[in-house]
């Protein structure tokens, strides 16, 4: 899946990205059935379920690692994840137009025995320090640290994560990743540009939403069922558009959505000269992930009886409890900001020419997707739609 433009780039890098691609779309063609807006992180859940899979053995495992579309040796994941953090960090570190946070962190029931061997994997290869917490005697307290570091590490854009019901006192080990992201566009939108235009709400009735405009050559690429247009970022990402041709047409198009459709699209784009109109819009998401995960074939992991995380610990037999995956995106003038945790709990089992073109339209004013990749390894780090900006 992933579309390599830096040969620097290390094949397990290029692994970790194939795997996350393949998950994400799997993921959002099971959650598309929800109504209204949807954002998601898929490189967030995933890297979360990295985790979790380090400490599943035997059949738990195998599903696990089905599900993420991981295909090489088992053992090679978390350096393969470790280097694709990396490599996606070193990119926005080369500019001060450009942040991309990844953080992940254990917190682990006070006085509960894990295997050092786990501990020292995830800390090694995910940097993720254990914190002891007591969940049982105090889960309001558990609760809040948790958010804090939540809070922490997304610049409060994401505030609470894990409600002091989550916590019931059979929780042994809570798995975080969090993600943000906030960059400049490389071709910024000019403020004074901006006016009211008529966006079809749902590809129906319409109503005026702020609308940036610029014109300007980006990668392009169209057919019969939609136009796409790619805008980068300072830092190695880009905002991929994908345009239905129809007010109505986004089912159809979120049902042609693949991996392999994907690349195909990105392949053929070309700079193009395009006379953007593009609504600024925020959206939040919630989402707990058990049924979709299980529908997909991650079923062992939360089953009391089927459950095998002894990998993480002989003390007592585990199993998933819950896997809760919150985003924020905010896209204006200036860039873009994207903020997503995923808290997954365990609990004990009972260039432009002289003379250019006449640019091509490009009118976002009807529902749309978008992904937002980083380019050198194509990771898609956060990808939903918009069916109302307002």
């Amino acid at each position: 899946m992933a579309s390599l433009t830096h040969a620097q780039t290390a094949p397990p890098a290029e692994s970790a990205a194939n795997a996350c691609n393949g998950f994400a779309m799997d993921l959002y063609a099971r959650l598309a059935h929800h109504d209204g807006n949807l954002c998601i992180s898929p490189y967030c859940i995933s890297s979360a379920l990295d985790m979790a899979a380090a400490g599943a053995a035997g059949q738990t495992r195998q599903q696990m690692l089905s599900v993420l579309h991981w295909t090489d040796p088992p053992a090679e994941l978390p350096n393969a994840a470790a280097t694709l953090a990396a490599a996606m960090k070193d990119d926005a570190k080369r500019t001060d137009a450009a942040q991309l946070q990844i953080a992940n962190s254990l917190f682990g029931q006070t006085g509960f025995a894990y295997h050092q061997d786990f501990l020292d994997l995830l800390s090694r290869q995910y940097n993720a320090a254990l914190q002891a917490l007591d969940f049982a005697g105090h889960p309001r307290e558990s609760a809040e640290k948790i958010n804090h570091w939540a809070a922490k590490q997304t610049h409060d854009r994401i505030k609470q994560i894990i409600d002091p019901s989550s916590l019931p006192p059979t929780t042994r080990l809570v798995l975080v990743n969090a993600v943000y992201f906030k960059a400049e566009w490389m071709e910024k939108f000019e403020k004074h540009a901006t006016a009211d235009e008529p966006f079809f709400i749902g590809g129906k009735d319409s109503t005026n939403v702020s609308t940036m405009r610029q014109t300007h050559a980006f990668n392009y690429f169209e057919n019969d069922a939609m136009q796409a247009m790619e805008m980068p970022y300072r830092g190695g990402c880009s905002m991929l558009v994908l345009l239905p041709r129809t007010h109505d047409g986004l089912p159809a198009l979120e049902k042609s959505l693949t991996a392999d459709s994907l690349t195909s699209w990105l392949k053929q784009m070309r700079p193009q000269l395009l006379q953007v109109h593009l609504p600024r819009f925020q959206n939040q998401g919630s989402f707990e992930l058990q049924a979709p995960l299980a529908e997909l074939g991650m079923t062992d992991a939360f089953d009391p009886a089927k459950a095998d995380f002894s990998a993480m610990t002989s003390a007592q037999k585990l199993m998933i409890d819950q896997v809760i995956h919150k985003t924020f995106i905010k896209l204006d003038e200036a860039g873009t900001e994207a903020a997503a945790v995923t808290a997954i709990t365990v609990r004990a089992a009972a260039a432009m020419r002289r003379n250019p073109p006449e640019p091509i339209v490009f009118r976002v004013d009807h529902p749309f997707l978008y992904l937002l990749r980083h380019q050198a390894t194509g990771t898609i780090l956060f990808m939903g739609r918009i069916i109302d900006p307002r």
